[in-house]
């Protein structure tokens, strides 16, 4: 028996799976996202489980919330604006996927309750891995909760 993070996380990738986006990838479900350089000339997306809260609502049941990150990582060529342009889309269009979504998790109903871009407000990007690594990496967080 899973984990109820590792259900959710297996039900995110399955839908990122079976539904269509505007680029063509294979989600995978991972603790850590950690590819080489030669991995990245692939488009990778990973759901990497994260944080999770339990607010008591009565004596039986929890608010559970469990926050799911969604990584989109390949090599580009910084100075190529679309290269950037097309994978911020991608993100774009899993935030728009996720709006209110709802899925089954391990039997449990679970629903979409936040979308956010990271690693910052001011850019989807992380710039460091643009200017050191020559590679995109973004990331959707999304928070889902947890009906019992």
């Amino acid at each position: 028996m899973s984990s109820v993070a590792a259900d959710i996380a297996d039900a995110v990738v399955t839908e990122l799976n079976e539904a269509q986006f505007g680029q063509q990838f294979t989600a995978v479900r991972k603790w850590i996202v950690k590819w080489t350089l030669p991995d990245l000339d692939t488009l990778r997306v990973t759901v990497v489980p994260g944080p999770a809260s339990y607010e008591p609502l009565d004596r039986r049941r929890d608010d559970q919330r469990h926050e799911m990150d969604i990584a989109v990582q390949k090599k580009v060529n910084p100075n190529e604006n679309s290269q950037i342009d097309e994978l911020v889309k991608l993100l774009e269009e899993f935030v728009a996927h996720f709006r209110s979504k709802e899925l089954t998790a391990g039997g449990r109903q679970i629903k979409c309750v936040r979308r956010q871009l990271i690693p910052g407000s001011e850019t989807a990007v992380a710039k460091e891995h643009l200017e050191d690594l020559r590679t995109f990496t973004g990331v959707l967080r999304t928070t889902w909760l947890v009906r019992q």
